[in-house]
């Protein structure tokens, strides 16, 4: 895997709405977080643990208040983000959206709040891609991420 290191100094509100808003994931969505930290960890195929133990990240995670999920106007979470404060900077991390409601501008709109949030929490925000996953890359560059540095190429044979 390719992976390239971006931040944002200037977020820019995306062109297009998604329907729902925003939610700080709480203690009462654990069972939904669980379900998503499966679903991700499933389809990239790391760091894969049992049902035990994504319970225990998901209610660690949770009590933090740094995991937001994007609700859709059904009621329904949609996509995930989360970021992790070290230092003056803030990592965004665990972008997820479910597979039926991709390139539906959840994460764009998704990403672009909790960038906000960790900008107006004193951080500049700053986050990791998968260089070789362009869909992803265009969405955060589209709300201001400027692509700072090619890290490296990862891969499972060592």
């Amino acid at each position: 895997m390719n992976m390239f290191a971006y931040d944002c100094q200037n977020p820019i509100p995306p062109e297009s709405e998604a329907d729902g808003a925003i939610h700080r994931c709480t203690e009462d969505d654990v069972e939904d977080f669980v379900n998503f930290l499966v679903l991700f960890h499933e389809e990239v195929d790391v760091d894969r643990k049992s049902l035990i133990e994504y319970r225990q990240d998901a209610e660690n995670i949770a009590r933090t208040g740094m995991l937001y999920f994007w609700v859709n106007d059904q009621g329904r979470k949609i996509a995930s983000c989360q970021y992790a404060p070290t230092g003056d900077m803030a990592s965004i991390n665990f972008v997820y959206t479910q597979k039926a409601f991709r390139r539906m501008h959840y994460a764009e709109n998704l990403v672009y709040q909790v960038t906000k949030i960790v900008q107006d929490s004193g951080y500049t925000p700053m986050l990791y891609t998968n260089a070789d996953y362009v869909a992803s890359n265009a969405c955060y560059e589209k709300i201001g991420y400027v692509m700072r540095e090619k890290l490296c190429t990862l891969g499972g044979d060592v």
